[in-house]
């Protein structure tokens, strides 16, 4: 018996679909989630490490971390979002002669 391909894409939880009916246009869930960034994946993709992170973050410099667990939990991350948004608020590099 041939097997029946599912194409249809997974649709967000009923209280998300509820909260987002007012609108005009529904918004793609992608928008609507957005992920927590680990230490180590902020490190890898902002290609800076562990001091300068910090030192960023106290000159408020960098997006403060999101308190993941209970208060007073030591388990933080960033929003997608936000490091995106600093890393694309960072000045390009020019190639000269190439």
């Amino acid at each position: 018996m041939p097997k029946k391909e599912n194409n249809q894409k997974p649709t967000p939880p009923k209280h998300i679909l509820e909260s987002i009916q007012g609108q005009k246009q529904l918004m793609p869930v992608s928008t609507i989630i957005d992920p927590i960034l680990r230490k180590p994946v902020v490190l890898k993709v902002c290609g800076i490490g562990k001091s300068k992170l910090h030192e960023l973050i106290s000159s408020n410099k960098f997006p403060k971390p999101v308190v993941l667990g209970p208060p007073g939990s030591r388990a933080v991350g960033w929003k997608t979002s936000q490091v995106a948004g600093w890393i694309n608020s960072r000045p390009q590099v020019q190639e000269v002669g190439a």
